[in-house]
């Protein structure tokens, strides 16, 4: 009698600091699962500042290499001759003629 109830309270003993076993595990585990949250969180929090930043830098060295090129392409680039349509007529004798005579008319008037 007296071994059955030892081995009785052995087993309830063992089922008890089991089961406060199984809980100090799970508070555990959610503690961890919290702080690695709320560390992921700071870090994430962190870094997109840094990121922002470094993609701005980023923009802004892409357009000042940009300007550069443009102001360097158009630079090295040879005037526009300008078109056939805006080239005056060659003088040709009857034209110089012409603005001789209407000249000397307006001389005379």
């Amino acid at each position: 009698e007296v071994a059955a109830v030892r081995a009785a309270e052995q087993t309830e003993d063992e089922t008890d600091v089991a089961a406060v076993r199984a809980t100090e595990q799970t508070e555990d585990e959610t503690e961890v699962a919290a702080v690695r949250a709320t560390e992921q969180t700071e870090d994430e929090t962190e870094i997109a500042p840094v990121r922002a930043t470094e993609q701005t830098e980023d923009e802004t060295d892409v357009a000042a290499v940009r300007a550069t090129e443009q102001t360097e392409d158009e630079t090295a680039q040879p005037p526009l001759l300008p078109s056939s349509s805006s080239t005056p007529p060659p003088l040709t004798l009857t034209t110089i003629n012409a603005t001789a005579i209407n000249e000397q008319t307006e001389d005379e008037t």
